[in-house]
This record gives structure tokens, sequence and C-alpha cells, in this order.
């Protein structure tokens, strides 16, 4: 029984490091992409309402003003992902 789970303990930290290497290949870890995400979100809905509120309801001036902010917000993207190294 010590045989197995000896083994089975070599094969969990075996698997642990490869999902970890994975993980981190494909850019899932790091402390600040949570915040990344919710910022290119909060700037993708900030744009798209800008538009909206331009072509659909004829509010030139408040979409207009929307759209840059939410332009705003997704260059700030720019800087901080790259600023980002694990």
């Amino acid at each position: 029984m010590q045989y197995l789970r000896a083994g089975s303990d070599e094969f969990r930290a075996q698997y642990s490091a490869a999902a970890s290497r994975t993980l981190h290949l494909t850019g899932i870890s790091g402390p600040g992409n949570i915040l990344l995400l919710m910022a290119g979100v909060l700037g993708a809905l900030l744009l798209g309402a800008g538009m909206c509120l331009t072509m659909v309801f004829g509010k030139m001036d408040l979409g207009i003003v929307i759209g840059l902010v939410g332009i705003v917000v997704l260059l700030m993207l720019i800087p901080l992902t790259r600023g980002i190294h694990d």
C-alpha cells in the first residue's frame, strides 16, 4: 500500500508541475490578470455603449464622450500589459 501512495504522490507532483507550466504559457497565471480582464471588458462595453448612443439613439455628444472614455481605457491596457512580468 505504501508503494501505491508513493507512486501517486510522484504522479501528483508531475501533474501539478505540468499544469502549472501550461497555465503559465497560456498567460493565465499572474496576479494582475483579473484586473486587466475587467478593465478590458469595461473599456469594450464603454466603447460599444458610446457607439450605440451615437448611431441608434441619436445622442451624439454623450455617445462621443462615453466612446472616448472607452477608447482611453482600452489604450491604457497596452502599457499595463507590457509592465507585468512574472
